[in-house]
């Protein structure tokens, strides 16, 4: 009876199904589909938790600019998205995860600037690198804006949970630990990209 059962989840595993890349989960509506969208491609999604646990680290007067930073570039890269045809970033995207991950696990203190600059290349690229090429005209408006709200709730999550773990030694090293496991993943997929080519 285990065997059987083994065989079956095996066939149903290794059963081809159709995936595509940045598109619409069928049976919701398009906002939804936009929220969920960051969450899940990984590469947005690592990019997203790097830099609000880098963003974290600091205290939150410092990240205001950063934060406008971000939300402007992202504002920007989903308008030109809107109107665009689609392109794919996610090496672009997983290289500034590894290096937004690197300054998470050194705790580097890079001044506002810095961090805005930071804020402004990870919008726009996450902006960027949204779109959903089965979706037009005012559905695929609809999707981004949804996009726009997931990467903003995406950015606070983690941002809030670094600075909740910013109070003792331990917490903060659980942090750089974190930013230290974003970096490996992202130099994990770039490699297997890089392989499969």
């Amino acid at each position: 009876m285990i065997h059987r059962f083994k065989l079956g989840v095996g066939v149903v595993l290794a059963a081809p199904a159709r995936a595509f890349a940045h598109s619409p989960i069928e049976g919701m509506n398009d906002f939804y589909n936009g929220v969920l969208h960051p969450a899940l491609v990984p590469s947005q999604l690592m990019l997203l938790i790097a830099l609000g646990l880098y963003l974290g680290q600091r205290d939150v007067a410092q990240n205001q600019a950063p934060i406008a930073s971000f939300l402007v570039a992202a504002a920007l890269g989903l308008m030109v998205t809107g109107f665009t045809p689609v392109v794919d970033l996610q090496l672009p995207v997983l290289a500034t995860t590894i290096v937004v991950g690197a300054l998470v696990a050194a705790d580097w203190q890079w001044g506002r600037f810095g961090r805005m600059a930071l804020g402004l290349l990870a919008g726009l690229l996450l902006g960027l690198d949204s779109a959903q090429a089965s979706l037009t005209g005012l559905t695929r408006l609809v999707a981004l804006f949804g996009c726009y709200i997931g990467m903003t709730l995406l950015l606070i999550f983690p941002m809030a949970l670094a600075d909740r773990f910013n109070q003792q030694e331990w917490q903060r090293i659980g942090v750089r630990v974190a930013g230290s496991w974003l970096v490996a993943a992202g130099v994990m997929v770039v490699a297997f990209s890089f392989a499969s080519r």
